[in-house]
């Protein structure tokens, strides 16, 4: 039998098992069936909902038919259920099987069928609640005042004792004040960066641009400390409850 190997690892929570530690079983998994291995391709930092992964693809095209695609899981081949179902109808198609070390072959009867649409489904569903925990997180350390990147959004800057904290800029959250009360006031994101302009307050960049004062009026639908909020600007302190990160 002619196989080929495909492996997938997306650094997240409850991830252990690399690219190799999956090759590796593989391996022997075929080694012990005495299965000829052709190739092998993997995809790293991949979504398992994502349908463009070359490697994924140069795995399906180098799998002969009468072959087996091999991996170690079944949520390696995908991490949603429809793009699941639409790989193996495709490898149906192409006259190979899609089989995992770790749970065997789904077979092309009702009850493998089932059993791998459960196996998909599965999948789907603990990608989603890692997203949702990964997005409570997030906003739990925005509400902590921690960045959740290498740059502090506009209206605040690193602080200097903490690097993982970010604190309010004074002459920076004047200009989100400035910016609110004109959108406020009904002005367009290109009128408000012309007035930014000549009322003297300055931008990160060379000029300010609408693309920059509208994703500033974005955040201000998400949610701020309000332990950040300067005591001295009641108004700025109103943005910054509002959500100014």
């Amino acid at each position: 039998m002619k196989c080929v190997i495909y492996a997938r690892f997306s650094p997240r929570p409850g991830e252990s098992n690399s690219i190799d530690t999956q090759v590796a079983e593989c391996e022997q998994y075929a080694r012990t069936n005495g299965w000829h291995v052709l190739s092998v391709h993997s995809d790293s930092h991949a979504s398992g909902a994502d349908p463009e992964r070359e490697g994924l693809w140069e795995a399906m095209d180098n799998t002969p038919r009468g072959g087996v695609l091999l991996v170690w899981k079944m949520d390696r081949l995908a991490r949603d259920l429809y793009l699941a179902e639409a790989l193996h109808r495709q490898a149906d198609k192409r006259g190979f099987r899609v089989q995992a070390v770790r749970e065997g072959v789904a077979d092309d009867t009702a009850e493998g069928r089932l059993i791998r649409q459960v196996l998909a489904a599965a999948a789907e569903y603990e990608r989603r609640l890692v997203q949702v925990r990964t997005s409570v997180a997030m906003k739990r350390y925005q509400n902590q005042g921690r960045r959740m990147s290498r740059h502090a959004p506009f209206g605040w800057v690193v602080d200097s004792d903490d690097p993982t904290r970010i604190v309010p800029d004074q002459r920076e959250q004047a200009a989100l004040d400035y910016i609110y009360r004109m959108r406020k006031d009904g002005y367009g994101c290109r009128a408000i960066c012309t007035n930014l302009a000549l009322a003297g307050h300055k931008p990160r960049g060379k000029s300010w641009d609408a693309s920059s004062v509208r994703r500033i009026v974005k955040r201000s639908q998400q949610r701020t400390p309000e332990h950040h909020q300067p005591e001295s600007s009641p108004s700025t302190a109103h943005h910054l409850h509002e959500g100014i990160q």
